[in-house]
């Protein structure tokens, strides 16, 4: 039995946890928390004391998740218009010729929004295939993202609903990101650093009305998800997640050789290239559409140099299982996932994904 002395509990955590003075339990594991105060733990008997190192618990996981911010390297427009990225109505969203669509195997949830995206090359420029991961990008890419809502999807001829567009940027071999806001208008986006909420009504597939406050996020909270290593890199594209059939204008073809014989990228065995699974397709394994789930949605904080790597928890779909930890903890896994509050994945999204907890709890239940 050990004896703990909480007299000298921080400002903050007295008022919360008032007449602490000392609590006696029994030894079991270590459990090291930020405030450097080592307990050992098995069974506390008072609900006071359990919710005091929940508190302790929380806290210690919070360092995990630690915000990032790294200032861009270049200065974005005011005016979105400036970019030049549609023609027309820009809520048709149509993009000038300077910039061409492509699509993901796997893509990103965030409240179910739609995204389109676009990359521009500098003329005379391509990219360069670099294993099954991102791609080299030459200075002056610019990548954009336009995240909106079909007013209803029943009928999409009643259009969407615009509501934020992200920029990333390459200049002496580093990417900047911000976010430009759509007005009530939609025509036109404007630069906005700081977060916000915008009240979204729509129907979806299925007939129904849907209500949100969509999140849009700030700058340290792009720059936190968008990080390796102190340094912001693009999650999506990467070659085994753009190694994917795309069709245009009744045409089928792969998207990698497309962009060869567009001249967008060098010439390679794009058939050598790792196919991330889509997770959507019931056709594919329960183990590989979990893990393709993982790797878009997670795996971005989630590895060696991510912002959550203290949690040695690596989700990118080439660590296999064993390195993965994901059978370790695959309890935490789904309580962050489903928890009402500091849920999982951390940012982008306010509601929780419930097909794709469906999917990673019949995977864990596998392990």
């Amino acid at each position: 039995m050990k004896t703990l002395n909480f007299k000298n509990l921080p400002f903050w955590l007295s008022l919360s946890t008032p007449s602490l003075p000392k609590i006696t339990i029994n030894e079991d594991r270590l459990v090291k928390v930020k405030t450097k105060i080592l307990i050992k733990t098995k069974t506390i008997n008072t609900l006071k004391y359990k919710s005091l190192l929940s508190i302790f618990m929380m806290i210690s996981l919070s360092s995990c998740y630690k915000l990032i911010n790294i200032k861009n390297e270049t200065p974005f427009k005011t005016e979105f218009q400036k970019y030049n990225i549609y023609k027309g109505n820009p809520a048709d969203l149509i993009p000038t010729d300077s910039y061409q669509p492509f699509e993901l195997t796997t893509t990103l949830f965030t409240d179910y929004a739609e995204k389109q995206r676009l990359i521009k090359l500098p003329k005379g420029k391509k990219m360069i295939a670099n294993g099954n991961g991102l791609p080299l990008f030459p200075d002056s890419t610019i990548l954009v993202k336009t995240f909106y809502y079909f007013n209803d999807k029943t009928d999409k001829t009643k259009g969407k609903y615009l509501l934020e567009t992200r920029i990333m940027i390459k200049e002496k071999e580093r990417w900047s990101v911000d976010t430009y806001v759509w007005n009530e208008e939609q025509t036109n986006a404007t630069l906005q650093l700081t977060g916000s909420d915008i009240p979204v009504i729509w129907v979806d597939e299925l007939g129904k009305s849907n209500s949100i406050n969509y999140h849009i996020p700030s700058h340290t909270e792009c720059t936190s998800c968008h990080q390796k290593a102190n340094n912001i890199l693009p999650i999506g594209p990467k070659l085994r997640n753009l190694n994917i059939d795309v069709t245009e204008n009744g045409i089928s073809e792969n998207q990698l050789l497309k962009f060869q014989n567009m001249g967008l990228i060098n010439n390679f065995g794009h058939d050598k290239i790792l196919k991330l699974p889509d997770w959507e397709n019931a056709n594919n394994s329960l183990s590989d559409r979990a893990r393709a789930y993982f790797d878009v949605n997670c795996a971005h904080c989630h590895n060696s140099e991510g912002m959550s790597a203290k949690t040695k928890l690596l989700l990118d779909f080439e660590t296999t299982a064993d390195n993965s930890r994901i059978k370790k903890r695959k309890n935490f896994i789904i309580s962050r996932m489903n928890a009402s509050s500091n849920r999982m994945p951390k940012l982008g999204t306010t509601v929780i994904h419930e097909e794709g907890l469906e999917l990673v709890k019949q995977y864990l239940k596998t392990l």
